[in-house]
């Protein structure tokens, strides 16, 4: 349902501050909701990303909107602290731009398309 992806995007908020997160397609906006949970948990720096699904460009996230999210409804097992077995199927890879300060995030990396910084081209992994 491609309208939930509203509830991760700020409105009317256009100042990704150099961060994107590339996600494939095909994402479901509860799979981008873990990624940037995970990316706000392991990137203090990051407090907005630009949220970009399969090429789309979906709206800039804030941590603050994601940490509310998340500190909302409870489900059925919250109180058990019942957890899905297993770790993450997915990896965050981060990629920075050489010659500037733009950044992107993905959880795939396809060497045929790489993320790009608007004004200098291929991005490259961090180390």
């Amino acid at each position: 349902m491609d309208q939930y992806f509203d509830l991760l995007v700020t409105p009317d908020d256009h100042d990704p501050a150099g961060l994107v997160l590339e996600l494939p397609p095909g994402t479901t906006a509860v799979e981008a909701a873990r990624v940037l949970a995970a990316l706000y948990d392991t990137d203090a720096s990051a407090d907005r990303v630009l949220l970009r699904i399969g090429g789309r460009d979906r709206g800039v996230s804030a941590r603050l909107r994601v940490g509310a999210l998340r500190a909302g409804p409870r489900g059925v097992g919250d109180a058990d602290r019942a957890t899905l077995a297993g770790r993450a199927a997915y990896t965050l890879v981060r990629f920075h731009c050489p010659s500037c300060t733009q950044r992107a995030v993905r959880v795939h990396v396809d060497e045929d398309d790489l993320p790009r910084c608007q004004d200098h081209g291929v991005m490259r992994i961090d180390a």
